[in-house]
């Protein structure tokens, strides 16, 4: 029977996530994958797990896991997705396996439930939420390995001798196994540093008690997890960028972000209705009549649990804590970065969601067997009909919201549709416009959002480029610069100012405009060192015959994108003009190593081929 169950969570949860093999990029899918120079490389496969800002979070088990895919597959979107699709299937039996084990009898309705709640596709249908779906795996096999060893009772006093040291041995080698499922899981994504917590928790429930032996194994973990998140949080704080007004929230504040934010997803769960990609982002402050409702409603329900688990009744309290527990990091006690856009997003609680399903499933279960006990036999599945239409229910939810994924076109649509004053919507869209030539459109797109407060000075940076587009360019440039002026220490106006003055030719006034286009990069560059500002420098130089700046430029590019095509074969143009004929072969045969077909390497291969050595 439990084999039959799990073919059917993982045939329904394929059938219902088969249109996301068709889906697209969208949404920082170019950092982790279309535009990831270290997934090409074995370098950068090095580079992954030795240099923690090499990559937007550093999780190398999911950037190496991205790395193989891409070695073997390419930039195939379909690839991507089919691994995650894979994922989230066996993540949901191991889901229900760990509830077995707990004794819950609605194992299969949660691990059902879990498969196909709309809140999941987020996290299966877009490619950089490979972090949630694979560390959710590693967890589910940690958790797996380790229960047997902390939930037996101990040592058997009636083996002896050779027998016994067997049975030490194996639990050892079981034990370091555990632990390095869980040491992965961690490398994927540090949320499930709370694994060690949700086991004693788990055990609490089922004992009431915790044992000497379930700490000991436990502890240590549990101590490796908080080192782990303490980690994750100061990297997402100074290399995210995760600080600065967009957080400053006080410490009440903080508390009544966290109140909605449970609430939001408590609702959302039990009564899905309508997701979306970015909700609106509310009010933080604490005076706010609906966050002290929140924080009240949080208060009684956390009376009432604790009340009942002090009568001997634990599961509500279990299943509330896990969801607290394993959610805390996105609540709003920690900086995160996609707090700047939303407080609530639906791939934030892909693991914690199992604790508020847990608490709602095993109602729905226990109503389910008081109506089946009023029933004839023969019509006992009667009773669970309402269980089935639910989970029918999430399904076609979820297959409903899969389409907004198909592209980052159709994202951005589909989230103004549903939240018409998102201004990072309307900036994001505009640029797809932008990008398929639909000038017109990307221009209507971005104009609403120069009235929002909310990034103003983005939304004018991104109506410079549609005006440049068009060849508005006096137009363009008073959008760049009211740009800065309503943040000065934004880089990209510079920048698009430096392209700006690129596209102007003609003899009149070239030095001058030279000149500017050098100073614009040289001041975006001061803001923040990156690779446009180094490549375009470089660019600049180049084309003042300055070879020896051009390529310290070029060489600095290459630092902040390392492996970059572009900035090292324009290297290699910058040695060929110094005379330093030696070097630049040897950096053109690396390069012809990493992209053994481009056909201009290959082309100034023969071309340099014919050429002697110069000293």
């Amino acid at each position: 029977m439990t084999w039959l169950q799990c073919a059917a969570l993982a045939a329904a949860t394929l059938c219902t996530y088969v249109p996301a093999l068709e889906l697209q990029w969208i949404w920082d899918d170019d950092q982790y994958v279309t535009s990831n120079t270290l997934l090409q490389s074995v370098d950068g496969l090095w580079r992954i797990w030795s240099d923690p800002s090499a990559t937007p979070q550093y999780y190398p088990v999911v950037f190496s896991t991205l790395w193989g895919i891409y070695q073997c597959c390419g930039l195939e979107p379909v690839a991507f997705h089919t691994v995650n699709v894979l994922l989230h299937a066996i993540n949901a039996v191991l889901c229900f396996q760990i509830l077995k084990r707990l004794q819950l009898p609605a194992a299969w309705w949660i691990a059902m439930a879990f498969a196909l709640h709309p809140l999941q596709v987020e996290s299966v249908a877009w490619v950089t939420e490979l972090k949630n779906v694979l560390s959710t795996f590693w967890m589910g096999l940690a958790w797996m390995t380790l229960w047997p060893l902390v939930h037996m009772p101990c040592d058997d006093p009636s083996l002896s001798g050779a027998r016994k040291e067997w049975s030490a041995w194996r639990a050892t080698v079981q034990y370091a196994l555990g632990c390095l499922w869980f040491a992965l899981a961690l490398l994927s994504k540090s949320v499930t540093a709370t694994m060690p917590a949700a086991m004693l928790l788990s055990l609490w429930y089922l004992q009431g008690n915790l044992r000497r032996r379930q700490l000991t194994l436990l502890v240590p973990l549990l101590l490796v997890g908080g080192l782990a998140g303490w980690n994750t949080a100061r990297l997402e704080q100074w290399h995210v960028g995760a600080f600065g007004t967009d957080w400053d929230y006080g410490a009440l504040d903080r508390v009544g972000i966290a109140a909605r934010c449970i609430w939001h997803y408590t609702l959302s769960t039990i009564a899905p209705w309508q997701q979306m990609f970015f909700y609106p982002r509310f009010d933080p402050s604490i005076a706010q009549a609906s966050s002290l409702l929140a924080v009240l409603a949080c208060a009684i329900v956390a009376v009432i649990v604790s009340i009942f688990a002090w009568r001997g009744t634990r599961g509500p309290f279990a299943c509330a804590a896990m969801f607290v527990g394993v959610a805390l990091p996105a609540l709003g006690f920690l900086n995160v970065y996609p707090h700047r856009f939303s407080f609530v997003a639906d791939h934030f609680v892909y693991l914690p969601v199992i604790g508020i399903l847990c608490f709602w499933w095993s109602g729905i279960d226990c109503l389910q067997r008081h109506w089946a006990s009023r029933l004839p036999d023969t019509g006992r599945w009667l009773a669970s009909m309402p269980g089935v239409f639910m989970l029918c229910w999430y399904a076609f939810l979820a297959t409903c919201h899969l389409p907004a994924f198909a592209s980052a076109t159709s994202l951005w649509q589909d989230t103004l549709r549903k939240n018409p004053n998102c201004a990072v919507a309307m900036q994001n869209l505009a640029l797809e416009y932008l990008k398929s030539d639909q000038l017109a459109e990307a221009e209507q797109t971005i104009l609403p959002a120069l009235e929002l407060e909310f990034d103003r000075f983005q939304s004018f940076n991104t109506l410079g480029l549609i005006l440049g587009q068009q060849g508005r360019i006096e137009e363009a440039r008073r959008a760049f610069e009211r740009s800065i002026e309503l943040n000065a220490r934004n880089a990209n106006p510079w920048i698009n100012l430096a392209s700006l003055e690129h596209r102007q030719t003609g003899p009149s006034g070239a030095s001058q405009r030279s000149a500017r286009i050098i100073e614009y990069y040289q001041r975006a560059w001061n803001i923040e060192p990156q690779y446009l500002a180094a490549f375009g420098m470089g660019v600049a130089k180049f084309e003042q015959q300055q070879y020896e700046e051009a390529l310290k430029w070029f060489q600095s590019a290459e630092e902040q994108r390392p492996g970059d095509l572009d900035a090292r074969f324009n290297a290699v143009q910058c040695l060929l003009e110094l005379r330093r004929l030696p070097a630049a072969k040897q950096l053109l045969q690396e390069l012809i190593g990493d992209f053994p077909e481009d056909p201009a390497l290959l082309r100034m291969q023969q071309q340099l081929a014919s050429q002697p050595a110069m000293p």
